[in-house]
């Protein structure tokens, strides 16, 4: 009662319901006032008020436009969503100074640092030494990476032996495959002396984070050949696309840095992309197309793609198992085995089809159970062989193989000027189909490497039946935009090597226009006389797409073209069907 009657006007009744009531007229009548006023004042002129907020609206836009063309030294705003949460432990002022290129690493080692149960400020102190670098320095503190040295020399006495070093290395965001473990040790310690020392340490954390954007970063920055041995890892949207009109692959490449995270997100319940090697690739977004045709949905096609080149284990196997079955019988017939074999990439004739069908069904009730289904697919599965197992393979076969494959009996040991004979071939084949990489094995002046824009022209000399013949062979692009420049050649020279990636089935396919396009330009020669198809088999470690079989039929029904495989086990490389074509030049023209 006393508060209602301290709100009251002076002069108001003590009876609490006579306040409550004058109180009442007391703010109605000043309420009413206040809309008398309000009423009295004149309207705004709405042209005039239009014109003003034109005027504002312009003003800010030169204000804008001023402000763009001006140079700003401010620096790119941090996406605090795409951070790894541990860093906000250390503070937005600390993460804001993080080059931009290391975020991802230094989220990892700020992670890994708090499992090992480092406290904050080390971990800050970690992050500013690799990390940070000062305005006008060039590269990290000597001083802040002594002390990060001194902090991690648990023994103190001033060294760090292998395994004391590659133990704080996870620490600090790297991620070491074992196989090149003792070369970078080796490789930071510059003496020899068996340890890391103080000096050696700010080296090599400086070599391992570079300033340089272009300069590879961790282990990679000092063992650059072995990086190349290891695949990179790619993030494929295996969800169909919604928006019309989105431009770019549905994956994209996985800094190392970013791996963990990137497969975090990846394992996440619900999630549509997959982390897979780059040398599956090109088989997942086959086998993912080849999905959605029948009509399968996303969810079915990311189990399929995950269970084929991820996981391959019996569980995910199973659940393939499941989705194949459309009819729910318990069991796969002979029928859909052969849609379910193009599907995952394995085009093979029907023979070959059948016998594999057959060594599958164990129990020969003439259905694929589960357990039959999982056995097979394991052996069939699209997905590559492991890259330390390629790696060995070439490791093993480089210096073996390659200088017999060379030194072979049948290249003359002389100047192709001084042949009996000369012998023009052109190489055909799809982008990537490896053609320059298969001459080079057999030439002493090698190609180019890499990506081709031009004809390259190559020479050797063989021994034909004691005579010695010249093959000169050019090397045409396999890119259509360079196309044109080959297709001069087609009508000059008479023979050809038809060559693709065996595994590739896009770049088989792609020797059909070649073949006609090559037949179009000699109409009155035999096919077989004059083209020969090679298979390369020299992608160690991937899993073939198209077999001996389904390529022997296709060039059966194309007039009986010779075929042939080479790989790492033929010794004759493609000197093989280069000798066919030259022993077919003599014997049609045979020299006196």
């Amino acid at each position: 009662m006393d508060c209602l009657a301290r709100d009251c006007p002076p002069g108001t009744s003590s009876n609490p319901f006579d306040a409550a009531r004058q109180l009442f007229e007391a703010q109605t009548k000043k309420l009413n006032q206040f809309a008398q006023e309000l009423l009295a004042q004149p309207l705004p002129d709405p042209g005039r008020r239009a014109s003003a907020v034109l005027n504002t609206v312009s003003q800010l836009r030169r204000r804008r436009s001023k402000d763009a063309a001006a140079p700003s030294d401010a620096k790119p705003k941090l996406e605090l969503k795409s951070l790894n949460p541990s860093l906000f432990s250390v503070g937005l002022e600390t993460v804001e100074q993080i080059l931009p290129r290391y975020l991802a690493k230094a989220g990892i080692a700020c992670e890994r640092m708090q499992h090992a149960g480092l406290p904050v400020e080390a971990i800050r102190k970690v992050l500013e030494a690799l990390f940070i670098v000062a305005d006008g320095a060039t590269e990290q503190s000597e001083e802040q990476l002594r002390g990060v040295f001194e902090f991690v020399d648990a023994s103190g006495d001033g060294s760090l032996d292998q395994d004391e070093f590659l133990a704080i290395l996870p620490l600090f965001g790297e991620s070491v495959p074992p196989e090149v473990v003792q070369q970078l040790f080796h490789a930071g310690d510059a003496d020899n002396g068996g340890t890391i020392d103080g000096g050696e340490f700010v080296s090599f954390m400086r070599t391992c984070n570079p300033m340089d954007a272009d300069s590879p970063d961790g282990w990679r920055a000092f063992l650059p050949e072995s990086a190349a041995h290891f695949e990179e890892m790619v993030l494929l949207q295996c969800a169909e696309r919604k928006t019309k009109g989105v431009k770019g692959p549905p994956w994209r490449v996985i800094p190392p840095a970013e791996l963990e995270l990137v497969q975090r997100s990846a394992d996440a319940p619900y999630s549509t992309t997959l982390l897979l090697s780059r040398s599956d690739l090109p088989n997942a977004e086959a086998v993912i197309a080849g999905l959605r045709e029948l009509g399968f949905h996303d969810d079915e096609v990311r189990r399929v793609a995950k269970a084929l080149f991820v996981t391959n284990s019996d569980e995910d196997y199973a659940a393939v198992f499941q989705i194949f079955d459309r009819d729910s019988t318990g069991g796969i017939d002979p029928f859909e085995f052969r849609a379910i074999m193009a599907l995952l990439g394995e085009h093979s004739t029907e023979g070959e089809a059948r016998q594999l069908f057959l060594e599958a069904d164990v129990d020969n009730d003439g259905t694929l159970d589960v357990t039959e289904f999982i056995q097979l697919l394991r052996r069939i599965s699209p997905k590559s062989s492991a890259a330390a197992e390629a790696r060995m393979i070439k490791d093993s076969l480089a210096r073996e193989r390659l200088q017999a494959r060379i030194a072979a009996t049948n290249v003359a040991d002389l100047d192709p000027a001084d042949a009996e004979a000369v012998v023009q071939v052109l190489l055909l084949g799809p982008s990537k189909a490896g053609k320059t990489f298969l001459l080079n094995q057999v030439l002493a002046d090698k190609l180019p490497k890499g990506y081709t824009v031009a004809v390259g022209v190559g020479a050797l000399a063989v021994k034909i039946g004691g005579h010695d013949v010249a093959l000169q062979v050019l090397d045409t692009p396999g890119d259509p935009r360079f196309a044109p420049l080959g297709q001069i050649f087609y009508s000059k020279i008479a023979y050809c090597l038809l060559i693709y990636d065996a595994t590739s089935f896009e770049s088989f396919q792609a020797l059909e226009p070649l073949l006609e396009a090559y037949k179009a330009a000699h109409p009155d020669s035999d096919p077989a006389k004059h083209v020969c198809v090679v298979s390369n088999m020299a992608r160690l470690g991937i899993k073939r797409a198209v077999s001996s079989g389904y390529a022997l039929e296709w060039c059966r029904l194309r007039g009986g073209l010779p075929f042939f495989e080479v790989g790492a086990e033929s010794p004759q490389g493609i000197l093989e069907p280069l000798h066919h074509i030259a022993d077919d030049v003599l014997t049609d023209n045979p020299l006196g």
